[in-house]
């Protein structure tokens, strides 16, 4: 929200009348802002780029605003520099979207498994070259090969369904897993696939003796002073969620293996921001970790390098490498981490925006965080 001390008034008690004026201004504008969607707004301009955030803003709420929800935020070299809430979690547009609003992060999700797995690999609790024999027994034939490091990659072989769907328990989640058949054998090629990340979550549990719930909680989320992120059994409906369909707010708040260690944690972009420099600058893992992470393992034939988790794409329009992650959900929520190391540039975005004209490459953040990028970056 926007307040006085945002403004420069003068105190001067012998001239009540502007100050009286001014105040009325101020408020005006508050309900113009909230007219338009904003429900928060925090600028911070440090920067020769300041001058560009109130057009940024404008045109965030023109082209966006009245369309979804959705949340944004900028650092430089780890200075906030524009954060920026808008649109309302009710339909009466009584509470608007703030700092505390829960997006669902949806495969950035696979990110934070990620990290997970690589603080059991320094703590000498699992080899990224284990097979799943080492941690399950009767593993398929066709799956014996399969390692940490595939499952991670995305070279294990798993196709991209859907079998945990609904399944609350851990052995029958691995059941099912091991029901699939390959696409291909494990090692040999490149399947962007959920189960790679729902088994290194089984992985988790097996290794551990607890939740996946409580071991990232707890090694991830607490040391990261992740405060506003919860799991898919964690929410409810009613909680502070920007708007999601009425089939799938019936679904949250219950144990289910489709949303455990792939996608289902909801989160802000504050938490995301602590998440990303917890990890890349802060010494949270390893740098010999950090530099496996973001090792190219695939490269598709766009030029999409394959990290654990993460991904790597040279970036010709700007001239900067660009470190990523992203999570789209088909009922609506996505988000994007975007960091680009040239230039110290860090942008998150989560939106409810779905698929625009069902479009799979057009979601909210992918648009604004690219128009972000646009003004940021130029």
């Amino acid at each position: 929200m926007l307040t006085a001390s945002q403004f420069d008034l003068d105190h001067d008690n012998a001239n009540l009348f502007p100050i009286l004026m001014y105040a009325i201004k101020i408020h005006i504008a508050i309900f113009l802002c909230l007219l338009m969607g904003i429900s928060h707004l925090d600028v911070t301009a440090q920067n020769s780029h300041a001058n560009d955030f109130t057009e940024l803003n404008q045109t965030l709420i023109r082209n966006f605003a009245n369309d979804f929800e959705f949340s944004v935020l900028v650092e430089s070299h780890d200075t906030v520099l524009f954060s920026g809430h808008y649109g309302y979690i009710n339909k009466k547009k009584t509470r608007p979207v703030d700092s505390k609003t829960l997006f669902n992060i949806a495969s950035i999700t696979k990110s934070i498994t990620s990290i997970g797995i690589m603080k059991l690999v320094e703590q000498h609790k699992i080899n990224l070259t284990d097979q799943l024999n080492v941690f399950f027994g009767d593993v398929p034939e066709s799956m014996q090969s399969i390692t940490v490091r595939t499952l991670l990659s995305h070279k294990s072989g798993f196709k991209q369904t859907y079998p945990l769907t609904a399944i609350s328990a851990s052995d029958a989640a691995l059941d099912a897993i091991f029901a699939q058949t390959l696409e291909f054998p494990p090692g040999t090629g490149f399947r962007y696939s959920n189960q790679n990340y729902q088994l290194l979550a089984l992985i988790i549990e097996q290794t551990t003796e607890t939740t996946f719930e409580d071991y990232i909680r707890t090694n991830v989320l607490s040391p990261l002073l992740m405060e506003d992120t919860y799991f898919w059994d964690e929410v409810k409906a009613e909680d502070n969620i920007a708007p999601l369909i009425r089939s799938i707010a019936r679904r949250i708040g219950k144990r289910n293996w489709g949303f455990i260690g792939s996608t289902g944690i909801f989160t802000t972009t504050s938490d995301l921001s602590k998440f990303w420099k917890g990890i890349y600058k802060n010494g949270f893992v390893s740098k010999a970790s950090l530099d496996t992470i973001f090792r190219p393992y695939y490269e598709t034939s766009s030029g999409i390098q394959i990290g654990f988790g993460f991904f790597i794409s040279p970036n010709a329009e700007w001239k900067t490498t660009e470190l990523w992650t992203r999570g789209t959900e088909s009922w609506g929520h996505n988000s994007v981490i975007r960091y680009f190391p040239e230039k110290q540039i860090l942008i998150i975005v989560s939106t409810n925006s779905g698929e625009i004209e069902n479009d799979s490459a057009k979601t909210g953040n992918r648009l604004i965080s690219d128009l972000i990028a646009g003004y940021v970056l130029r």
